[in-house]
């Protein structure tokens, strides 16, 4: 059964022909605004993903593959990012306040940050 992903409106923007978006491949997917909070997405291929103000709370993310993903003012509360690839993403302006595991990233290369609220409360200066 495939699995309709939905922006913060509640309009489907995508539907992904699978029946889970474990390791579902996403790359260069446009879901700007998608509402995927509280999912299981371990494994997810999100790069070159356009994901501006999606909102990823509470959903496990471990090992995904987010290398240039273009997250920004995304949120990432309570998100488990254990192991993810993150490798020159943009996630300026993003919100990670409570990520779980941010300190066993796998690789974080050239991660751009300006503006986004760390998991600790910290807020990333702009031109940084």
């Amino acid at each position: 059964m495939p699995v309709e992903i939905k922006n913060l409106n509640g309009e489907v923007i995508y539907v992904f022909p699978g029946d889970t978006l474990v390791g579902a491949n996403l790359s260069g997917k446009n879901l700007t605004r998608a509402d995927l909070r509280d999912r299981d997405l371990t494994q997810i291929d999100l790069e070159n993903a356009h994901c501006r103000g999606a909102d990823f709370s509470r959903s496990v993310m471990k090992n995904a593959w987010m290398v240039y993903i273009r997250a920004t003012s995304a949120t990432f509360r309570e998100t488990d990012l254990e192991g993810a690839n993150i490798e020159r993403g943009n996630l300026e302006e993003a919100d990670l306040l409570e990520a779980k595991n941010w300190n066993k990233l796998k690789n974080d290369f050239q991660l751009k940050l300006a503006g986004a609220r760390l998991p600790d409360g910290q807020i990333v200066p702009k031109g940084s």
